[in-house]
């Protein structure tokens, strides 16, 4: 796992010296070597920062070129087939192999078959730059899901590149002014969905994707599109043929994320994704694997306990780490400087002290992302699905939704009224705060799809953002997955596909983890999977108000039910207490600042509201008032 940097066309101050100052900034993505590549006649610049995982050797430095030296590249992945590719390539010509890296294997197959063919056989998490010297062509690739970033833009003739933005700044050219589509975006989803970024101009290349870059016509580079998901058809309803292939695919991509020539180890919560993953990895490993988990003071937020039970029936070598209070608080300051762009996940907090913890043993990790999205795993799949039935299952109902949502949400607050809605939900407090989330988030009129992103968005219709220009990005998203005319739950698995998972939970680990120079890799990310599961019934995926229905089969396989059957508690902050309390004061003076400084951006009396309302226990604004205290604060550091 590496980072790449770089710029392609001709500047009065064309150097290494952007380069190099570009590629320093991301030394945390690969210190143990690095690389330049400077054409002066063409004008490509390329760099790399190396963590060596395989062929540790300098046969694997790069920027390497092709046997030929038609081509060179900067890489930053993995390529789990890359052995299968290497078999291909042998049966067509002889090659003289330098090294043993899937770099080597790459170029060749680019040689060979040409980008578009190469990039649908690479199975893998990558994005990579490799400048064809004979045509004076540059080509700039990302992975079919987007694990691994590229950032690019195009300024007076130049494309600049690289695997983060900090990296981006730091060329000569560049230009950061803010854009506001992407502010109002960002306060929707609490992250900046791809293609944009939190610059005008500066994007990022979506996944399944490659750039064409003749370097005659820079500014007319293409776009296109190399793999696209396939459909949704439900054709495999047999459960036991369901199981067979499940447990071939999982365990195939598991065993390939093994392949590694320095220490590897798995991060295991006491859910069913990281149990599965970890306990494939065992079952193939001919030693103990390295398990890490961390657990936190607070009872309801602590998964560390289950956590340990299963590493000891798995037999790993178990690492736990209990997280105080003051360790997560003591690394929020550090937030900005990973992330680069506000990203207001709670979870991002402990995700980069976990892999803190486990980056002092291993280099490489396996995780369970992707688990939720491929196999109906969210529990508010359920409550979208279920509140939208109800309400239209009668015109009664529907009347009742409406008269209820047309009265003022304080009529909620009453001790009385409370009382009574508790005993029918079985759910205490905020009760007023519960049916206004409720009125806020469901549109008869829009549709379904539509009330599911106001359920998740963070601030709901409420735009805080001043002057901004009005986006169709995420209703046009919305409107490509109702015309696939699927049902609810595949709506909503296909709509996280495309952006919480991608923008938000890899974004989320790639930056944590490469910020520690650790990498992680996601067997359930594996594209056969995604195709698999758009293959099997959804009943088969989530029923009953449970998900994962598959999984849970195929995990009792390795583990006893009794150690899985509890309900999991998620891997996050208790941000809501922590604003009232620990945070308060130190949120507030941030309020502050930025009330003095950004009111031309931000809507600070609809946000001061927010903050009296939440400090009164009125209503629960954890995630809009994180929002916003990580943007100031990503304001007052870029």
């Amino acid at each position: 796992m590496c980072g790449i940097v770089g710029f392609i066309g001709n500047y009065k101050k064309f150097s290494k010296t952007d380069l190099v100052k570009m590629n320093n900034t991301i030394h945390h993505r690969g210190p143990d070597d690095e690389g330049y590549y400077i054409d002066d006649v063409a004008k490509v610049a390329l760099a790399h920062k190396r963590l060596s995982i395989l062929d540790l050797s300098t046969t694997g430095h790069q920027p390497m070129f092709s046997q030929s030296k038609r081509f060179v590249i900067v890489y930053n992945g993995e390529t789990y087939n890359f052995n299968d590719i290497k078999i291909e390539l042998e049966k067509e010509k002889k090659y003289n192999w330098s090294g043993h890296s899937d770099t080597e294997i790459i170029l060749e197959a680019i040689e060979y078959y040409g980008i578009e063919e190469s990039l649908k056989k690479f199975n893998g998490m990558f994005a990579f730059t490799v400048f064809d010297k004979l045509n004076n062509i540059v080509y700039l690739a990302r992975d079919r899901y987007g694990k691994k970033p590229l950032y690019y833009t195009i300024e007076n003739n130049v494309l600049i590149f690289a695997s983060e933005l900090k990296a981006l700044k730091q060329h000569s050219l560049i230009n950061t002014s803010i854009n506001k589509e992407a502010i109002d975006l960002y306060f929707q989803l609490g992250y900046i969905p791809t293609p944009y970024s939190i610059y005008e101009n500066i994007y990022k290349l979506e996944s399944s994707s490659y750039i064409k870059v003749d370097l005659n016509n820079i500014n007319n580079f293409e776009i296109k599109k190399y793999y696209k998901v396939n459909t949704v058809t439900s054709s495999i309803y047999d459960k036991e043929e369901a199981l067979k292939k499940l447990e071939f695919l999982l365990e195939d991509s598991v065993q390939k994320r093994m392949l590694s020539d320095v220490s590897i180890g798995s991060f295991l919560s006491a859910g069913i994704d990281s149990s599965i993953v970890t306990s494939i990895m065992q079952k193939y490993s001919s030693q103990k694997i390295n398990t890490y988990t961390v657990g936190f003071d607070t009872k309801e937020y602590n998964e560390a306990p289950r956590a340990k039970e299963i590493a000891k029936y798995l037999g790993t070598n178990h690492n736990e780490m209990y997280l105080t209070q003051q360790d997560v608080l003591d690394i929020i300051p550090k937030l900005i400087e990973v992330y680069d762009e506000p990203f207001s996940d709670f979870s991002a907090l402990p995700t980069m002290l976990v892999t803190q913890f486990a980056s002092q043993d291993v280099k490489v990790m396996l995780s369970g992302d992707g688990g939720d999205e491929l196999f109906a795993g969210y529990t508010r799949y359920s409550l979208a699905n279920d509140s939208w039935n109800k309400i239209n299952s009668s015109l009664f109902y529907r009347y009742l939704y409406k008269v209820g949502c047309s009265m003022p949400m304080s009529i909620y607050d009453n001790k009385i009224f409370e009382k009574l809605i508790s005993s029918y939900t079985n759910r205490t407090g905020f009760v007023g705060d519960k049916i206004s989330k409720l009125c806020n988030s469901i549109s008869l009129e829009k549709g379904f799809l539509s009330s599911y992103y106001l359920l998740n968005s963070v601030w709901k219709d409420e735009s805080i953002v001043r002057n901004f220009k009005s986006s169709n990005f995420i209703s046009n998203i919305i409107l490509d997955i109702e015309k696939m005319d699927l049902n609810n739950y595949e709506s909503m698995m296909q709509f996280d596909r495309k952006l919480y998972l991608i923008d938000n939970n890899l974004l989320k680990v790639d930056r944590a983890s490469m910020s520690n120079s650790l990498e992680v890799r996601s067997p359930l990310l594996d594209y056969r999977l995604f195709e698999f599961s758009n293959t099997l019934d959804t009943s088969m995926k989530i029923k009953n108000k449970k998900g994962k229905l598959i999984l849970k089969d195929l995990m009792s396989k390795y583990i006893p039910s009794e150690l899985m059957d509890m309900p999991k508690t998620g891997f996050s902050v208790p941000m809501a207490n922590w604003l009232r309390n620990e945070l308060k004061d130190w949120g507030y003076e941030i309020l502050v600042y930025g009330k003095e400084n950004y009111a031309d951006i931000l809507d600070f009396d609809l946000i001061f509201k927010y903050w009296d309302e939440h400090q009164m226990m009125k209503r629960n604004y954890p995630q809009q008032l994180w929002s916003v205290i990580v943007m100031i604060e990503w304001f007052k550091n870029d």
